[in-house]
């Protein structure tokens, strides 16, 4: 069951992470119910995406989340006000708010945070370990509960 009380993950030393990641972490509970998705999700995905904002996207655009960058195109990576805008643009995505339907699968799953990461990493991402990275992050792991 997925766990609604906000922590901060306790990092290893030397974990790099930018000056507004924090922030940005806090914010994340109130994007998770807005949306419906798992915390542990909407935490994971911006933690490794981003580098925890040290990223070149995170810092120049504010993109947390690799939003639009393509694999043949990552330049055409969307920019944002802030890194939870971007947040937000992958929760609406992940839920079909955007008029995308090839996340509707995920989004059945939402009750079983591992199934829906699977699915969307499935389609978010062509690394096919992107996954189990997801699930390694300290972020996972400290807001899923099983």
């Amino acid at each position: 069951k997925e766990s609604n009380d906000f922590s901060l993950p306790e990092y290893k030393p030397g974990t790099a992470m930018s000056d507004n990641w924090v922030e940005t972490l806090k914010e994340i509970p109130n994007i998770s119910s807005e949306s419906g998705i798992p915390l542990s999700i909407l935490a994971a995905i911006p933690a490794l995406d981003s580098g925890r904002g040290t990223g070149r996207y995170a810092r120049e655009r504010n993109n947390f989340t690799s939003y639009q960058a393509y694999d043949d195109n990552p330049d055409a990576a969307r920019s944002f006000n802030t890194p939870a805008d971007s947040i937000r643009a992958l929760a609406n995505l992940i839920t079909g708010k955007t008029g995308e339907t090839r996340y509707q699968d995920a989004w059945g799953l939402r009750d079983n945070p591992e199934a829906m990461v699977r699915a969307i990493a499935a389609r978010y991402a062509s690394d096919p370990d992107y996954a189990a990275k997801l699930m390694a992050t300290p972020e996972w792991k400290l807001y899923s509960k099983k």
